[in-house]
């Protein structure tokens, strides 16, 4: 921009760029006193070519930059749930959640942590909530908040949250991506924690008691002694439903366009 801004005001100044220096503001010609002009009016002049008596070619005082980051800054982090799933009603409380997170180094600890937080959320709404659906003509049935369900802060449950920095080699500052591992964890470490409580595999998103057409994701479950499972139920608490619990640790990697995760081995807590 600077550079421009010296021609143009080399052209005001009837003087070669190369004796235009800038300075207090203003630009002047080299040994010469009493005659420099603005930069405001430089500007006046750029973005008026014509009026000024100046090529196109120096129209305008902006400027363009790009930085293509290498596609090696994964951040990455452990996601670990304990679930409660009501036998009967296949209902899910999350009863405990902690996260690892290591995206190097922490610029601003308190946006970081936002960020896992709002993608935790977002997690838990893939995992339990968000789904579109349609009718038999396609018409969308979800077309609305009141029927695609998002999840409320006051149905996320509180998370325990660990700072890993790892500087990445390969990005200024050593920083790598944020928002995409609490996002891609959640769901994986859910639908295991739920797999590890009802000792069968959870397979599609959303996790709803109505997961199957013939609802046997969810069927009561067999007595343990012939089901070769030595875990019994919790027994209901005061009048309440039976209930299993299950817990599961998922590894996330991710970055911030697009994102992966994977891994699964439910734990018995």
């Amino acid at each position: 921009i600077n550079a421009k801004a010296v021609v143009v005001a080399a052209h005001l100044l009837e003087a070669a760029p190369r004796d235009v220096i800038a300075g207090g503001g203003r630009f002047s010609v080299r040994g010469v006193h009493g005659r420099s002009v603005a930069w405001a009016e430089v500007a006046r002049a750029a973005h008026a070519p014509a009026a000024a008596g100046l090529s196109r070619s120096s129209a305008g005082l902006e400027a363009t930059a790009s930085y293509d980051p290498p596609p090696a800054a994964f951040s990455n982090g452990v996601h670990m749930a304990m679930v409660e799933v009501g036998c009967d009603t296949g209902q899910v409380a999350v009863l405990r959640y902690a996260i690892a997170e290591d995206c190097g180094p922490l610029v601003n600890p308190l946006l970081v942590e936002g960020q896992i937080h709002g993608g935790l959320a977002q997690g838990l709404g893939e995992a339990f909530l968000e789904e579109v659906r349609y009718d038999d003509s396609g018409q969308p049935l979800t077309a609305t908040f009141m029927d695609y369900l998002i999840p409320a802060a006051v149905k996320t449950p509180s998370v325990k949250l660990v700072h890993l920095e790892t500087r990445s080699p390969f990005t200024a500052g050593g920083f790598k991506g944020m928002g995409e591992p609490a996002t891609i964890g959640a769901p994986a470490c859910i639908a295991n924690a739920v797999s590890d409580a009802l000792r069968r595999s959870v397979e599609a998103l959303p996790i709803t008691p109505s997961a199957s057409s013939d609802g046997s994701a969810w069927a009561p479950l067999p007595p343990p002694h012939l089901r070769g499972d030595p875990r019994p139920p919790r027994e209901p608490h005061r009048g309440g439903p039976t209930v299993r619990t299950g817990s599961a640790n998922t590894p996330a990697v991710g970055r911030d366009t697009p994102g992966h995760g994977g891994g699964r081995r439910g734990k018995v807590r």
